[in-house]
């Protein structure tokens, strides 16, 4: 997913600059406005994935993706670029957060949440001296009478 859109990139900055006529310096402030807006709508992505579930957001933001990327080609001037650019961020929005993070089910069953818990616990709790130190201790003790 990432090696295709980081292959279009420098092609779309190329279209954009030398097709267009845009400068360098509008074509960095578009990509970065896109930049910005798909990581503060991330968090959009992550909760509608968490209330619908993830395979539906994801599929949805390829699909708003692909629109804004095929958007580009008819536009010839700088705000329909600005609103395809804005409009890939939303759809990498969409599927970015969801596509990075496991899907953890909130709402667990008790007996696999007690059983998660008990695999977490260590088997011998942790202040309780283990059979060896005890014995060393004693060992120890008896080679040091002097000690309490």
């Amino acid at each position: 997913m990432n090696v295709g859109f980081f292959m279009l990139f420098p092609l779309l900055t190329v279209h954009l600059t030398r097709d267009l006529g845009l400068d360098a310096t509008s074509v960095g402030l578009i990509f970065a406005a896109r930049n910005l807006v798909q990581q503060g709508a991330a968090p959009l992505g992550g909760s509608l994935s968490d209330r619908v579930g993830y395979k539906p957001i994801i599929v949805a933001g390829f699909g708003v993706r692909a629109a804004g990327f095929l958007l580009f080609a008819p536009s010839h001037d700088a705000p329909g670029v600005i609103g395809a650019a804005l409009i890939t961020a939303v759809g990498g929005a969409l599927f970015d957060s969801p596509s990075r993070e496991p899907p953890v089910p909130l709402d667990t069953p008790p007996r696999a949440a007690s059983a998660a818990k008990r695999a977490a616990e260590p088997p011998v709790p942790l202040d309780t001296p283990t059979p060896g130190a005890s014995a060393a201790n004693r060992v120890g003790r008896a080679a040091e009478p002097g000690l309490p």
